[in-house]
């Protein structure tokens, strides 16, 4: 597990900077103490510091490079690198609190949906140093906003007061998070039929992880059916005794007839990322979207 500090160790003032908002939830964060993250305006990824870093890596792209560096070094760090003039932000890397293995990384975007016009009118992005990035058609008096250089406090804290005010209906973060695989054990046909198989009885038992008659039947479609399923990788080799089946990423699904619309995915998305995804599928027109 990566050190961080609990909510527990702050006041209840920066307690602020530690819970997200996204999905109409509260969701309570740590702070990683030996890394953090650098976003460039530019394509550059040597961040040129003095201070020695342990580790650098990409996240969504080149312009987002995570650091780690000895956690006696990271204010220094992120202070040093704050003073480059290519530099777009810095921040520090969150772990929610709920799921302390999986990194979350912040960006310089957060949403904004507004009560009234009356309400939108009232200047709250001059309050906070908010920059105009579009609005979201599709939802009324809502907005997606950049944090610009004249903001004094990071997304987090920005988020947490403007939902804080009865104008502001509802007030999120855009996150990138790492999309993750799952471990199905060491049995190297799991991976195609692993819940097919976990009784002897292939998936008839009560306690079978999903009844395969059952389902095959109720999931059973036609090629007007598509199924938009985003992975990073595919396997058309399903298990030989189940013929239509695909194999997506570490899952096997059960829809024979219907039509597979396979599409990429990042290691790494945002709200941007899932966006694109679904703007693909809908235009394969998909019925059914898997991610």
């Amino acid at each position: 597990m990566d050190a961080k500090q609990t909510l527990d160790f702050y006041t209840p003032e920066q307690r602020m900077g530690l819970i997200c908002q996204r999905g109409g939830q509260e969701l309570a964060l740590t702070k990683s103490i030996d890394r953090f993250t650098v976003c460039f305006d530019d394509s550059s990824t040597n961040v040129g510091m003095v201070l020695p870093i342990k580790e650098q890596k990409s996240i969504l792209g080149s312009s987002l490079q995570e650091l780690q560096v000895n956690p006696i070094h990271l204010a220094p760090a992120m202070q040093e690198i704050r003073q480059q003039s290519n530099v777009k932000f810095v921040s520090h890397v969150y772990f929610f609190e709920a799921s302390p293995h999986n990194p979350v990384y912040l960006t310089d975007e957060i949403m904004v949906q507004y009560q009234s016009e009356e309400e939108e009118r009232r200047g709250w992005e001059n309050d906070h140093g908010l920059e105009l990035l579009k609005p979201i058609l599709e939802i009324p008096h809502t907005y997606i906003y950049r944090v610009g250089e004249s903001a004094t406090q990071n997304p987090l804290k920005i988020v947490n007061q403007l939902k804080a005010h009865a104008g502001i209906l509802r007030a999120e973060v855009n996150i990138i998070a790492e999309r993750r695989t799952f471990s199905l054990g060491g049995d190297a046909l799991s991976i195609e039929d692993w819940y097919h198989n976990a009784l002897p009885e292939a998936g008839e038992g009560d306690q079978a992880h999903i009844h395969l008659r059952d389902a095959w039947q109720m999931t059973k479609g036609d090629s007007k059916v598509a199924l938009a399923i985003a992975d990073l990788s595919f396997s058309y080799q399903g298990a030989t005794n189940l013929l239509g089946e695909v194999a997506v990423g570490s899952l096997t699904g059960v829809a024979p007839e219907c039509e597979l619309v396979p599409l990429p995915s990042p290691q790494y998305f945002d709200d941007g990322a899932i966006e694109e995804f679904f703007d693909l599928a809908t235009a394969r027109e998909a019925s059914v979207i898997f991610m």
